[in-house]
């Protein structure tokens, strides 16, 4: 455990050091990444997806990507239908000093995060954050688990019946999709690692939600 929260750290060290906001903005957005009830849209998972953009993305859009990442969960709270409203509400605030372009590119990235699949522009910098965002879905199996329990932490006060429906809509929606991953960035790079390992994570789960 302590050899993967010093992983998680130097990863956030490495991303934070990207970000063009003030050290008191930085440090007001790891707090959030750190708070109580976060058991999935945490430190962790920011970390991780700056570790697949690293592994997969060769450098793309650096500067848009890395703040985009950091401050896509920056106000999480679960249920809510404007999280990512207010994530880029927080970064534009915190990103005064930004150029314009960046501080307008990384909040439509943010925002975009809202609803995964519904994104139909030609961004491949939007499209790369939001196959990031859905990597996870196609992690191997025991890690999947893993994150569907965080995630079930996360809506403690949801009922089982409540959580179960949400799910099986949720699983039932993306499992629809044509594809998951959409990016073309290195010859569709996500989707040639993920998209099989997180239809089949998608259909175990929903198979044990009566489907």
């Amino acid at each position: 455990m302590g050899d993967r929260r010093n992983d998680v750290a130097t990863l956030l060290d490495g991303l934070f050091a990207k970000l063009s906001v003030s050290p008191h903005a930085q440090r007001g957005l790891r707090a959030r990444l750190n708070g109580a009830g976060r058991f999935y849209h945490n430190r962790d998972h920011v970390a991780l997806l700056w570790a697949r953009h690293l592994a997969h993305g060769g450098g793309a859009a650096e500067a848009e990507i890395a703040h985009a990442i950091a401050y896509h969960d920056a106000i999480y709270v679960p249920g809510r239908l404007d999280n990512e409203t207010l994530s880029a509400a927080l970064w534009l605030q915190d990103s005064r000093l930004c150029p314009p372009l960046l501080r307008r590119q990384v909040a439509t990235m943010i925002l975009a995060t809202r609803d995964h699949l519904r994104y139909a522009g030609g961004d491949a910098r939007v499209q790369w954050l939001l196959d990031l965002d859905l990597s996870t879905l196609g992690d191997p199996p025991h890690v999947y688990a893993r994150y569907t329990a965080a995630l079930r932490r996360e809506y403690a006060a949801l009922s089982t019946e409540a959580w179960r429906a949400g799910r099986r809509r949720f699983l039932r929606d993306m499992l629809a999709a044509p594809a998951l991953f959409r990016c073309p960035l290195r010859g569709f790079a996500l989707r040639r690692s993920y998209e099989a390992s997180a239809r089949r994570n998608m259909q175990t789960e929903l198979a044990g939600l009566g489907g």
